[in-house]
């Protein structure tokens, strides 16, 4: 037996010019910078424009409907470490370095301590993150 089908499936997706969708709709991007997930829901609208000559579609998702994004467990962030520090040691070895001049820890020198005094204020409020 064939899944019922909505309405929602079955129509196209409104196209909006670029920058005039309602506040609501938001790329998967933008709803993983809010915090947000699409939830499995499929895109409900479409933006449109033109770049080098060529046609740019982007999906929208309805952040209305849109589910908080999973955190991950503790288990799962000392994996993502674990194969983190794996591959870093792989890579050193590459380069010459043994494994246990990695473990070993030193003081990294006094730059990483104190600011430059030719630092300027406005400089410090600098940070290379765009979501700052």
């Amino acid at each position: 037996m064939a899944p019922l089908e909505t309405a929602s499936e079955t129509a196209e997706p409104q196209i909006y010019a670029w920058k005039t969708a309602p506040a609501h709709l938001m790329t998967r991007r933008q709803l993983r910078a809010a915090g947000l997930a699409p939830g499995g829901h499929a895109p409900v609208a479409q933006t449109e424009t033109k770049r080098f000559g060529r046609r740019l579609l982007t999906y929208l998702y309805d952040s209305r409907l849109a589910v908080p994004k999973r955190t991950a467990t503790p288990a799962q962030l000392a994996a993502v470490a674990k194969a983190i520090r794996e591959h870093q040691a792989r890579a050193a070895e590459r380069h010459g370095y043994a494994r246990d001049e990695l473990t070993t820890t030193e003081a990294p020198g006094p730059g990483w301590t104190s600011i430059p005094e030719t630092t300027t204020a406005h400089e410090e409020a600098i940070t290379m993150s765009d979501t700052t």
